[in-house]
C-alpha cells in the first residue's frame, strides 16, 4: 500500500514540485539574460558614439585584446542577435515546466480517482453481491483508462523535465546559435518523448488486461460425455432438479482433491476446451464417498447456482480468481530495468484493487457457503451432510500427501494426457497412493484436524 501511494501520489507531487522549481529557475534565467541584453544594448550605443567620432579607435571589450571599435560593434551585434534567438527559445521552453507540472498533477488526479474507485467498489460490495459484481465489472474497465492516464502523466512529466534540463544545459554551454545540430536533437527528443509515453501507456494497459481479461486455464482433467457416462449425468441432473438449479453444461473429473462449480474456461489435455457452467468432481474423493455423501456435495456445489449466487459465481468469481493467479505470476518477476519499474504502478494498482476486494470475498463467501450448506442438507439430509463433512475432513490429509507425492514423481508437469493418466490411474496415481497411505497410517481424525487447523470460518463456518 505504501509503494502504491508512493507511485500514484508522492511521485506526481514530487514531479509537480520539481516542475514548479524549474519554472521559477527558468524565469530567473530569463530575467538575468534580459538584464544582460540591456547592458549589451548600452555598450553598443557607447561603441557607436565612439565609432562616429573615431572609427579606428582601439577598445577592449570584456577584458580581451584591443580591437578597432568597429570590430567591437560587430561583436556586440552578433551577441545581441544570438541573445535574441536564445530569448525566443527560452520563451518557448518556459512553457515546458508548466506542461510537466500539468502532466504530473493529471497523473495525481488519475491516481486519486483510481483509489477512490477501489474504495467505492468495496463499500458497495459489502452492501450486496449485485453491487459487488456491478462495481467490479465497471471499475476493472475504468481502471484501464485511469491507469493509462496516470502512467502517461508520469512518463510525460518525467521526460519533459529531463528534456528541459538538457535544453538548459545546452544553452548554457553553447550560448550561441540555433543551429542544425540543435534542431535535429530537439526533433529526436520530441519523437522519443511521444514514442516512450505511448509505449508505456500501451504496456500498462496490456499488464492490466493480462490480469483482468478472462483467460483459458489449463486443467489436468477429463470431460465426462453424456453418451459415454449416462448414469453419472443422470445422477447429477436428478440432484439439480431437487436443488432447483440448472444442470451444469459440463461435467469434469480429475485427480485434484476438490469439488467446485465454475464459469471459467478450461483447456483439457485432450485438446478439448470447455466453457460455460462446469461441475468438477474429484476422482480420489469419490473412492471414499457413499452415494448419499456424494449427492450432498454435488447439491452443495449446485447450490451456488441459485439466486444472487449465480451471477456472483459466474460473473465475478472466475475473473477474480483468474486475476489473482495472473497477479501472482507477475509478482514472481522482479523489475529488472527502468522499463519494468515504470510499469509497477499497473501491478501495484491491480494488487491493491484485488486486496481490497478480499474483504468482500471473505464476507460473501461465508454467507454463500452457509446457504449452499442449507441446500445440501435439504436435499441429502442432515445425517448425510454431517457424514460427508467428516469423511472429507478425514480423507483430505491423505489425498493432499498422495497428490504431492504423485505430482513430484511426474517426469513432465505440463497438463497433458500422460500426466492425467499418471495421476489418475495405475500404482503411481493419486488413488493408489492414497490407498497405500490409508493402509499404512489410517485416516486422519477429523476432530484433531479441525483442532489443528481451526474452523474454516471464511468458507464453511463451524
Amino acid at each position: 500500500m505504501k509503494r502504491l501511494y508512493a507511485m500514484l501520489v508522492m511521485l506526481p507531487l514530487i514531479l509537480s514540485a520539481l516542475a514548479a522549481w524549474e519554472a521559477s529557475f527558468s524565469l530567473r534565467n530569463m530575467e538575468g539574460e534580459e538584464r544582460a541584453r540591456w547592458s549589451l544594448a548600452e555598450e553598443l550605443s557607447r561603441f557607436r558614439e565612439l565609432e562616429a567620432r573615431n572609427p579606428g579607435a582601439p577598445v577592449r571589450w570584456r577584458g580581451g585584446e584591443a580591437m578597432p571599435v568597429s570590430g567591437a560593434v560587430d561583436a556586440v551585434r552578433r551577441e545581441l542577435a544570438d541573445g535574441e534567438r536564445i530569448r525566443t527559445l527560452r520563451l518557448w521552453a518556459h512553457a515546458v515546466p508548466a506542461l510537466a507540472g500539468f502532466a504530473a498533477l493529471s497523473s495525481l488526479g488519475a491516481g486519486l480517482v483510481g483509489l477512490w474507485g477501489v474504495r467505492s467498489t468495496v463499500r458497495a460490495g459489502l452492501r450486496s453481491r449485485q453491487e459487488l459484481v456491478a462495481g467490479f465489472t465497471r471499475w476493472q474497465r475504468r481502471m484501464r483508462a485511469t491507469l493509462c492516464w496516470s502512467v502517461v502523466g508520469l512518463c510525460l512529466s518525467s521526460m519533459l523535465l529531463i528534456g528541459f534540463g538538457m535544453f538548459d544545459a545546452y544553452i548554457r554551454q553553447a550560448h550561441v546559435r540555433l543551429n542544425v545540430e540543435a534542431l535535429a536533437f530537439g526533433a529526436f527528443y520530441l519523437v522519443l518523448l511521444i514514442w516512450g509515453t505511448l509505449a508505456f501507456a500501451v504496456r500498462s494497459r496490456r499488464v492490466w488486461h493480462s490480469v483482468f481479461a478472462p483467460g483459458v486455464r489449463p486443467l489436468i482433467a477429463e470431460a465426462v460425455l453424456p453418451d459415454r457416462h449416462p448414469a453419472l449425468w443422470a445422477f447429477v441432473r436428478e440432484i439439480a432438479v431437487r436443488v432447483g438449479a440448472r444442470p451444469p453444461d459440463n461435467l469434469i473429473v480429475g485427480p485434484m482433491q476438490a469439488f467446485f462449480v465454475t464459469a471459467s474456461a478450461f483447456a483439457l489435455p485432450d485438446g478439448r476446451r470447455v466453457s460455460g457452467h462446469s461441475l468438477y468432481l474429484s476422482l480420489p474423493y469419490v473412492h471414499y464417498l457413499s452415494r448419499e455423501e456424494l449427492a450432498c456435495i454435488v447439491a452443495h456445489e449446485l447450490g451456488h447456482c441459485l439466486g444472487e449466487d449465480l451471477e456472483y459465481s459466474q460473473r465475478f468469481l472466475p475473473l477474480y480468481r483468474h486475476a489473482r493467479r495472473q497477479l501472482a505470476m507477475l509478482n514472481q518477476t522482479s523489475p529488472a530495468n527502468i522499463h519494468q519499474m515504470l510499469l509497477r504502478p499497473a501491478v501495484l494498482l491491480a494488487e491493491h484493487f484485488l486486496s481490497s476486494l478480499d474483504r468482500c470475498v471473505v464476507f460473501w463467501n461465508r454467507k454463500r457457503e452457509l446457504a449452499a450448506d442449507a441446500v445440501s442438507v435439504a436435499v441429502a439430509g442432515p445425517r448425510a451432510a454431517a457424514s460427508a463433512l467428516l469423511r472429507v475432513t478425514s480423507v483430505e490429509p491423505v489425498l493432499v500427501q498422495a497428490m504431492r507425492e504423485a505430482w513430484a514423481a511426474l517426469p513432465d508437469r505440463t497438463p497433458s494426457s500422460v500426466a492425467l493418466r499418471t495421476l489418475s490411474e495405475g500404482p503411481d496415481g493419486v488413488p493408489a497412493r492414497a490407498a497405500r497411505l490409508v493402509r499404512e497410517r489410517g485416516f486422519a481424525d477429523p476432530l484433531e484436524a479441525i483442532a489443528a487447523e481451526g474452523p474454516p470460518s471464511s468458507t464453511h463456518p463451524a
